[in-house]
């Protein structure tokens, strides 16, 4: 392969990323639909092989892939609550330690400037808005 023919394949390989790209938000469902067809056809031929008609087993595999998504979300959404209730108790104890303690061992150890940081702000926005969050 000549220099010219690598470079047009690298153009090639970058343009067609770029494409992929911009289109992420249209392909985005397709992906997503191809991924669920995937994971239920086995499911669905299964089913048919137990005498069910093609229609209800695929009636039955989206029914029940929407009900074990459905109970992952009601048993995932409090969890999640749960733990940003507890990230935003322990945020104002973590921004002190790193005040304290870790950023006087990066600024020697490191010689960063850690005056830059600004970790007064980031503790007041923290606490406005993490009490939100778990909302």
């Amino acid at each position: 392969m000549t220099r010219e023919n690598k470079l047009w394949t690298i153009a090639a390989c970058l343009g067609v990323c770029v494409l992929l790209y911009l289109l992420g938000p249209v392909l985005t469902p397709f992906l997503i639909s191809a991924l669920l067809a995937w994971l239920g056809d086995p499911m669905a031929d299964r089913l048919e092989a137990w005498r069910f008609s093609r229609s209800l087993a695929v009636g039955v595999v989206f029914i029940g892939t929407f009900l074990v998504l459905g109970l992952l979300l009601l048993l995932i959404v409090p969890l999640f609550s749960h733990e940003v209730a507890a990230l935003s108790a322990r945020a104002p104890q973590a921004i002190t330690w790193f005040q304290d303690t870790a950023a006087p061992w990066l600024a020697e150890h490191l010689h960063l400037d850690i005056s830059r940081l600004k970790l007064d702000s980031l503790s007041s926005v923290l606490g406005e808005n993490v009490q939100n969050a778990g909302q």
